[in-house]
């Protein structure tokens, strides 16, 4: 019944991110270190993971996970040290905490191998340990060849992270209170309860919807952007409707990626463009998709960078001779 309830909230893991099934690995890792019934382990999580995987993903979502980096507009980069350098203190919550962090583990690790009796059993420490750590190690080794290592796909490790520090740091006795305490004060102001986005679309969206009529159109550029932006835009259907695309094509939304796409849309009645942009020059020399519709679709009205990771242009279709 244990290894069936471990499997399904497994399940949940990889489902809320198909990079959190590093746990199942660390896990599976684990159990063979310690010869713990790792073959029923690997049974029942492969049973019940596949089916619950099979009844709920769809096909476009096993086209993301397989799929989603092939594109050549895609913004992520090969992983370096720095990234994972940066990465760690993301992670657990600043760079005093990831520090002191290594320290405890270091030293952990330490008394570990010192240790003469190798049975240890189950380890909660060890464990908590491999979650949180393993996985941060695995997938920056991977992104060293493959465009794939970021640190918000990694924030499931930040709880195993803090429950070993915790244990670990509770068995070195006073002190280890005191380093605690400490830490967790000096952490306080850190702590930020409200996230600021690196991109204004709130804002954004504020001036669109005072300018925007029916045969106007709004063009977001990187298409990633667009969950984002009709959050604010229409938060009512947006919270209701699962297929984001087609709601945001009712609303003459259009997120692009490349030029594309334009022809299509310009077939049917335009009149002014609203252009917003966001990581549109990674990769790039120059802003392809505003001389484009500049040189063949629109004439510049006006354009800005004011807001927030976000390049704003305004402009009108140009009349037919």
């Amino acid at each position: 019944k244990k290894l069936i309830l471990l499997a399904f909230i497994n399940f949940l893991l990889i489902y809320s991110h198909y990079i959190s099934g590093l746990v199942v690995v660390m896990q599976f890792i684990y159990l063979i270190a310690n010869k713990k019934l790792w073959a029923s382990y690997l049974g029942i999580n492969f049973l019940v993971i596949g089916i619950l995987v099979w009844l709920r993903f769809t096909k476009k979502q096993f086209l993301n996970i397989l799929n989603y980096n092939n594109k050549d507009d895609f913004w992520l980069e090969k992983a370096g040290l720095n990234n994972l350098l940066e990465a760690l203190p993301d992670l657990l919550i600043n760079k005093y905490t990831a520090v002191t962090f290594a320290f405890v583990m270091l030293v952990y690790a330490f008394k570990l191998l010192s240790t003469k009796d190798k049975a240890i059993g189950f380890n909660p420490g060890l464990f908590c340990l491999l979650m949180g750590l393993g996985p941060i190690l695995i997938l920056f080794a991977v992104g060293v060849f493959k465009a794939l290592f970021l640190a918000r796909y990694l924030i499931f490790v930040t709880p195993f992270a803090t429950m070993f520090f915790v244990n670990a740091t509770l068995k070195i006795h006073k002190q280890g209170h005191v380093l605690l305490s400490l830490l967790v004060i000096t952490s306080l102001g850190f702590i930020k309860i409200k996230k600021e986005s690196g991109m204004d679309y709130k804002s954004l969206v504020n001036i669109i919807k005072q300018k925007k009529k029916p045969n106007d159109i709004v063009i977001l550029n990187k298409r990633d952007n667009i969950v984002q932006f009709e959050y604010y835009y229409n938060r009512e259907n947006f919270l209701k409707y699962k297929n984001i695309d087609s709601l945001c094509v009712s609303e003459r939304i259009f997120g692009l990626n490349t030029t594309e796409g334009l022809d299509e849309i310009f077939k049917s009645p335009v009149d002014k463009i609203y252009l917003a942009q966001s990581f549109h020059t990674i990769h790039a020399l120059q802003n392809e998709m505003k001389i484009t519709l500049v040189n063949k679709y629109a004439n510049q009205l006006y354009s800005t960078d004011s807001l927030k990771g976000i390049e704003f242009t305004i402009l009108e279709k140009k009349k037919s001779n």
